[in-house]
């Protein structure tokens, strides 16, 4: 469905009807086109890569977490089903204290080989490192 603007009023009608809603004149003017919405190409810059210097991956970071959701679960059901008891508050507060430690250290790092030092490949670092290894 497009849009025609009023010559008299200046409102903006759907093309489907014969006069305006406001000043019910018939139209003369054609219908106006949408506006058209380009995205831009994606920059490097923007979505950058990175190069992990341990293994030579070239891509994009993975979210680790230290510790293990499943012990996570364990204390806090444990704590829950043992609350009555002083344990049941001091395992509470023990899995409080590891799930904010969990969240706490959460890092990016290589997917190939889990090391938190990557660099982005357009440092002057990574070029060296891709050029030395492209001219093996």
């Amino acid at each position: 469905m497009g849009i025609i603007k009023c010559s008299s009023c200046g409102v903006d009608n759907l093309d489907s009807v014969s006069t305006c809603r406001k000043c019910f004149q018939p139209f003369t003017a054609a219908p106006v086109a949408a506006p058209v919405l380009s995205v831009p190409a994606a920059d490097p810059s923007v979505y950058p890569e990175f190069l992990c210097l341990k293994c030579g991956y070239v891509g994009y970071q993975k979210n680790y977490m230290k510790g293990e959701f499943g012990m996570e679960i364990v204390l806090w059901v444990l704590g829950l089903l043992t609350l009555v008891f002083v344990i049941g508050i001091l395992i509470l507060i023990f899995a409080l204290g590891y799930s904010l430690w969990r969240f706490v250290n959460r890092y990016m790092g290589c997917p190939a080989c889990g090391e938190s030092g990557m660099i982005s490949v357009h440092s002057p670092v990574a070029m060296k490192f891709l050029a030395d290894l492209a001219s093996r």
